[in-house]
């Protein structure tokens, strides 16, 4: 974690273009760096993995905004059926539309964005559409 006060102060290099002695104190990440979250003032953590809903949190999210029954047992695999949003574990990240979804190995399950939520709220908000998507099979 970097501190707020450090984050203005940050100055990045490119590769190679700094010198080993005598220039300005530099450390050095090596490997692959991948933030997992961002320290705001006042301590609110904001992700920056767009991928955090499972599918439970989907359903329960999508259910109550939408007033209908969205299980994630079934509606939900109902809906990223129809709308072709993931494949099977098998495929694993290959089968996702990653605008909605991603396959995480290390969770060994597929986790879901807040455009994904959304999405299916303004969808499944019409009673047509919602008949349409859970009349399909599942």
């Amino acid at each position: 974690m970097i501190d707020d006060a450090l984050i203005p102060r940050l100055k990045f290099i490119e590769e190679g273009q700094f010198q080993e002695r005598g220039g300005a104190l530099t450390l050095r990440l090596v490997g692959d760096v991948y933030p997992a979250s961002i320290i705001h003032a006042g301590r609110e953590v904001v992700h920056d993995d767009p991928y955090r809903f499972r599918a439970k949190d989907v359903a329960g999210k999508v259910g109550e905004a939408i007033g209908r029954t969205f299980r994630w047992q079934s509606e939900h695999i109902r809906a990223w059926k129809h709308y072709a949003v993931r494949g099977t574990y098998g495929e694993g990240r290959g089968g996702c539309k990653r605008k909605y979804c991603d396959y995480k190995e290390a969770l060994s399950t597929f986790m879901y964005t807040r455009e994904w939520i959304d999405f299916l709220i303004e969808e499944l908000s019409d009673t047509d559409k919602y008949n349409t998507v859970m009349s399909a099979g599942g």
